[in-house]
């Protein structure tokens, strides 16, 4: 997969793919979404939360990313 230099920095935090998968989640559309989050947000910029088919979604930065 195509990654950004922030998502190549961060790769071994956080869970792994198969973990992903076995969730039921699509680990390459998930993976798309890190990739445009990341280049657009801050490392300080405030979590995006929005309701998407009833689900609450929200997303921001690690405190702890590079």
């Amino acid at each position: 997969m195509s990654q950004n230099e922030f998502t190549k920095g961060n790769y071994q935090r956080g869970i792994n793919g198969q973990t992903i998968l076995d969730a039921g989640l699509n680990v390459f559309a998930l993976q798309l979404l890190l990739e445009s989050f990341t280049d657009v947000v801050g490392k300080d910029t405030n979590p995006i939360k929005f309701t998407y088919l009833g689900v609450r979604v929200s997303l921001q930065i690690d405190d702890n990313a590079k």
